[in-house]
C-alpha cells in the first residue's frame, strides 16, 4: 500500500474524531460566555462541506488529505480555545474571550469592517500595482544592461532593507494628501522585493538562451519582452508574492497616518481602548482578507506559469 493510501484514512479519522469531540464539548452548557450556537452551526456546516467535497471528488487523494489536515487543525484549535475559556477559564477573559463571543461580535461588526475594507483595499491595490509596475519595469531595464545593473546593485542592497515606515514624515510633508502618503508607504514596501527578484531572475537566465536570442538578432525591447521577461517570470512571481505580504503588513502602519477607518485602523483603535474582543475580530477579518487576496494572486500566478509547471 502506498504512503498516500495509508495517510488518507488516518487524516480523515483524525478530523472526524476532533469534530465529534468539539461537538460534544459544545453540547455541555458553558460556565462562562454565551451558549455556543453560532460555533456549533459553523462547525457542522464546515464538516458537511468537507464530506460533500470528498463525495464529489473521491479520486482526489491530495485534496482529501489536505482538507482532512486543515479540518483537524481548525477543530483542534476551537476545541482547545472553547475548553480553556468557556469551561476551564484557564485564560483571562479580558484578553481571550470564548470563541462564541468572538463569532457573534464578528458578524455584528462585519458591515463596518467590510465598509472599511473597501478603503483599505483601494490603498493596498494602488500601492501594490504601482510597485509591481515599477519593480518589474525597472528590474528588466537594469537587469538587461550590465552597466546599469552594476550601478544599481549597491543602492538596492543599501536601500532595500530600510523600513518603509521611516519615510512616513517625508511622505506627509511632500506628497499631496494623507491618502497619497499612505499609498507611498505601501508602494515602497512592495517595490524592493519585486525589483530585487526581477533582477535576480534575469541574472539567472541561462547564458546559452541569451546567446541564442542574440543570434536571432533579438535586441532592445524585443529581447526584454520575448526572452528576459518570460525567463525571469518565476522569480518575478515569487517577488510579487513577497511584495504583497509586505504590502499587507504596511497597510496597518499606513492607516495610522491620519486615518479614521480601515482594517488596520480598526485593530489599532480598539487595541488603544483595551477592547480585545474587537481586536481579535479585526485580526480574523484581516486574515480572511489576506486569504482571499492571496487566493486570487495564486490563480493569476498559476495562469502565468502554466508553461513552467
Amino acid at each position: 500500500m502506498s504512503l498516500a493510501a495509508q495517510i488518507k484514512p488516518y487524516t480523515h479519522r483524525t478530523a472526524t474524531v476532533l469534530f465529534l469531540a468539539l461537538l460534544a464539548a459544545l453540547a455541555v452548557p458553558p460556565k462562562h460566555g454565551p451558549t455556543p450556537f453560532v460555533l456549533a452551526g459553523g462547525v457542522i456546516v464546515a464538516e458537511a462541506v468537507r464530506l460533500l467535497r470528498i463525495h464529489l471528488r473521491p479520486d482526489d487523494n491530495g485534496g482529501r488529505v489536505t482538507s482532512g489536515d486543515l479540518a483537524a487543525l481548525i477543530y483542534g484549535f476551537f476545541f482547545a480555545w472553547h475548553l480553556s475559556t468557556a469551561h476551564a477559564h484557564l485564560l483571562d477573559a479580558v484578553f481571550f474571550p470564548p470563541p462564541e463571543s468572538i463569532l457573534r461580535l464578528f458578524f455584528h461588526e462585519l458591515p463596518a469592517l467590510a465598509s472599511g475594507a473597501v478603503g483599505s483595499l483601494s490603498k493596498l491595490i494602488s500601492g501594490y500595482v504601482l510597485a509591481l509596475a515599477a519593480g518589474v519595469g525597472l528590474g528588466v531595464l537594469f537587469g538587461s544592461n550590465r552597466r546599469l545593473f552594476a550601478a544599481a546593485s549597491p543602492f538596492a542592497k543599501a536601500l532595500g532593507p530600510i523600513p518603509p515606515i521611516i519615510y512616513t514624515p517625508y511622505a506627509i510633508c511632500f506628497l499631496p494628501g494623507l491618502v497619497t502618503a499612505q499609498i507611498f508607504v505601501i508602494f515602497i514596501g512592495a517595490f524592493w522585493p519585486v525589483f530585487l527578484s526581477t533582477l535576480n531572475g534575469i541574472q539567472n537566465i541561462p547564458r546559452g538562451q541569451l546567446d541564442a536570442a542574440r543570434t536571432l538578432n533579438l535586441t532592445g525591447h524585443a529581447l526584454r519582452l520575448k526572452v528576459l521577461l518570460p525567463g525571469a517570470l518565476p522569480s518575478i512571481c515569487s517577488g510579487a508574492l513577497l511584495g504583497l505580504v509586505f504590502a499587507f503588513i504596511l497597510l496597518t502602519a499606513a492607516e495610522l497616518i491620519g486615518s479614521s477607518s480601515g482594517a488596520g485602523w480598526y485593530i489599532k483603535n480598539y487595541a488603544d481602548f483595551g477592547d480585545f474582543e474587537r481586536v481579535i475580530v479585526g485580526v480574523i477579518f484581516v486574515a480572511i482578507l489576506v486569504l482571499v487576496v492571496t487566493a486570487v494572486t495564486d490563480r493569476i500566478e498559476h495562469r502565468l506559469l502554466h508553461w513552467h509547471r
